[in-house]
């Protein structure tokens, strides 16, 4: 057994979901936007966070906030970074509140702007 590679080697090529599996709940791309915010004396407006598709709008927040969280570990883990930020603190999003650091995500502009700007 000492010749034996005990490595597993994941290797799975890219490909597109068929749309007809969930016909009753087709893929639609949303608008991700965050609320603004006024917490201990700092404030913020709205921002446009991205696009994402998904089957509800949860769906896509979830998977956008996932993309965001990868490429913010591929950053903080990279030679060429010098700040000082913990690769462990960046989870920032609550899927079962659909919030991103308590603040309410929305589709779009208008919505996200009623509170705080």
């Amino acid at each position: 057994m000492d010749n034996y590679d005990t490595r597993i080697i994941w290797s799975q090529p890219e490909y597109e979901i068929p749309k007809d599996i969930y016909p009753k709940y087709p893929l639609k791309e949303y608008e991700i936007w965050e609320e603004g915010y006024s917490a201990t004396g700092e404030h913020g407006g709205a921002i446009f966070l991205g696009k994402s598709i998904g089957r509800s709008f949860k769906e896509a927040c979830c998977k956008l906030m996932c993309e965001k969280h990868l490429e913010y570990l591929k950053e903080v883990q990279s030679d060429e970074y010098n700040g000082y930020d913990n690769p462990n603190d960046g989870w920032s999003y609550d899927p079962s509140t659909n919030t991103k650091w308590g603040c309410h995500l929305f589709d779009n502009e208008v919505d996200a702007r009623k509170s705080f700007g």
